[in-house]
């Protein structure tokens, strides 16, 4: 992911790299949270910790229109659609064919949510910084 500072709002985004895939395909997108100043995020700072991560896709320039919509879940199995790997800060999304399958092809716009739990007592934040396209190749049939 490449930073871009953004001085008029005193923040920063990140762009995520583009994507290119078959419908269909099966295809696990790993991200790293970093803040302004390069260093990771720790994602949960202990066990009770009720952070969690969402991923969006949508058509491109239909925002209000997500397709698919991924949640991490309190499980955190590494089998789960999002996955949060406690030990390197790593979060993994996993599309399998059903997911990618009904996707006509196309390009797409993907977001990755953060709802941080600060573990003071207070409701998670969010935090969207991060989006990137994601384009779907049609796949030639196979005739034979």
């Amino acid at each position: 992911m490449e930073r871009i500072d953004s001085r008029q709002f005193k923040d920063y985004s990140q762009q995520i790299d583009d994507i290119e895939f078959f419908q269909g395909d099966t295809i696990t997108i790993p991200f790293q949270f970093i803040d302004f100043d390069g260093d990771v995020v720790t994602l949960r700072k202990s066990p009770k910790s009720q952070t969690y991560v969402k991923w969006l896709l949508c058509p491109f320039g239909q925002y209000q229109n997500p397709l698919v919509e991924l949640k991490s879940t309190t499980v955190n199995n590494p089998s789960d659609d999002v996955y949060i790997d406690d030990e390197t800060n790593i979060v993994y999304v996993h599309l399998d064919d059903s997911k990618t399958q009904k996707l006509i092809h196309g390009k797409y716009v993907q977001q990755i949510i953060l709802y941080y739990d600060f573990e003071n007592g207070n409701p998670q934040r969010e935090f969207r910084r991060a989006q990137g396209f994601v384009i779907f190749k049609e796949k030639i049939p196979d005739f034979s």
